[in-house]
C-alpha cells in the first residue's frame, strides 16, 4: 500500500511539472516578441553599469552607475539608467571631465579578462 501512494505520488507531481513546463513554453512563445524574453535566455543583454564595468570604459560599477544617475552617459542619443539593458549594436556616449568616449558594443560576455577588453567594444569617432 505504501509504494502504491508513493508511485501515485510521484506520477502525479511528473504530470504537474510536465504541464507546467508545456504551458510556460507555449506562453514563452506567444509573449516573445512583445517580452522580449528570447534575448534575456539566451543572455545577449547585460545592465549597463555592468557593462560599462566589465568593458573597463569605467573603472569600478558604482561609479557607472553614479555616472549614468548624473546624466553622463547616453545611449543611442539618449540619457540612460544604470538598469538599462545593453545591447550588441548599441552606441555608448560616456562624458568624462577630460572628453567624451564613444563605444559601439561588440560582444557582451559575463566574464572578461583584461586583454579580451577590446573584443567587446569598438571605439568610435565622436
Amino acid at each position: 500500500m505504501q509504494k502504491t501512494c508513493i508511485c501515485i505520488l510521484h506520477v502525479c507531481c511528473a504530470l504537474i511539472f510536465d504541464r507546467y513546463y508545456l504551458l510556460a513554453d507555449t506562453l514563452e512563445s506567444r509573449f516573445a516578441e512583445f517580452l522580449d524574453i528570447s534575448n534575456i535566455k539566451n543572455g545577449v543583454v547585460m545592465r549597463l553599469d555592468k557593462f560599462l564595468k566589465l568593458s573597463r570604459l569605467i573603472k569600478r560599477r558604482t561609479l557607472a552607475a553614479q555616472a549614468c544617475a548624473a546624466g553622463r552617459v547616453i545611449v543611442n542619443g539618449k540619457t540612460a539608467k544604470a538598469s538599462y539593458e545593453v545591447k550588441i549594436g548599441d552606441i555608448i556616449e560616456v562624458h568624462f571631465y577630460s572628453g567624451i568616449t564613444k563605444a559601439e558594443v561588440v560582444s557582451l560576455k559575463e566574464i572578461v579578462k583584461k586583454d579580451e577588453t577590446d573584443l567587446m567594444i569598438k571605439l568610435c569617432d565622436v
